[in-house]
């Protein structure tokens, strides 16, 4: 590190960056520097699109940020902001910039979108526990209507697989969220919620997870369904379909390699 800055002085957005990509990012559980690297890439492609500003200088807001990341990228903007506002702090703590000088991203506006941002990306996770075992169920109910319906009234229509629309989808989750999220049921959830969080390379969610009510379980997955992210398209790795992806994942890094 005290190479780096001594070559390298810490005067402008990049350099800070880079220094923390450097010094910090190997130091931390390797399960967690794939993410960190995509943060910092994208913060740094932002920055040199706007000339890499010096520290000292105003720089574009974080409301700037999340409008060029775009709607679908606000979840993972958010975390990048986060981050940003991480590495201003662990650079101040080692004197490496103005220890008296704020960060431009921790302004009020921005903690409130940002808290948004952490309930939204929790709420889609944990969202996620709840299309599996809603899906599961109505399967489940599907499959035994079929087998306690009339031969004679069969047709070949009713042995296709029923497919569930998304309105369909919601509401068995409003029904779920209703009648079994509440009290012990909630407990349960979250505590089996945070274990497979952990299993999945996700402290962070976890963490979250564990310190949420019941009522605030609803309203971080209130909050995620009226986001209207699909399963299919979330972008979270957990669960099988986590295992699934780290392979393919896995397997075009080793094909790259070689």
């Amino acid at each position: 590190m005290s190479r780096f800055v001594s070559t390298k002085p810490v005067a402008r957005i990049c350099a800070l960056l880079e220094a923390f990509k450097l010094a910090e990012v190997p130091t931390r559980d390797r399960r967690q520097q794939p993410a960190l690297e995509k943060q910092l890439a994208a913060l740094e492609e932002f920055f040199v699109r706007y000339g890499n500003p010096e520290l000292s200088a105003d720089w574009p807001t974080a409301e700037e940020y999340l409008r060029a990341r775009g709607a679908r990228c606000e979840l993972r903007g958010c975390a990048e902001i986060r981050l940003m506002i991480h590495i201003w702090g662990w650079a101040q703590k080692l004197r490496l910039i103005d220890g008296q000088r704020t960060c431009l991203w921790t302004s009020a506006s921005t903690n409130v979108r940002v808290r948004l941002g952490i309930d939204r990306e929790i709420g889609e996770a944990l969202l996620y526990f709840v299309n599996q075992e809603c899906t599961s169920s109505a399967s489940e109910t599907a499959r035994k209507e079929r087998s306690h319906a009339p031969t004679s009234r069969r047709n070949p229509a009713s042995t296709r697989s029923i497919s569930i629309s998304p309105g369909d989808h919601k509401m068995e989750i409003h029904r779920r969220l209703v009648q079994s999220l509440s009290g012990e049921a909630a407990t349960v959830f979250l505590r089996d919620a945070v274990t497979q969080l952990r299993a999945d390379g996700r402290p962070d969610l976890a963490r979250e997870a564990q310190r949420l009510s019941a009522c605030e379980l609803h309203a971080v997955l209130l909050l995620a369904l009226a986001g209207c992210v699909e399963t299919n398209e979330s972008k979270l790795l957990l669960g099988t379909s986590r295992s699934t992806r780290l392979k393919e994942f896995r397997a075009i890094s080793v094909a790259r390699k070689r």
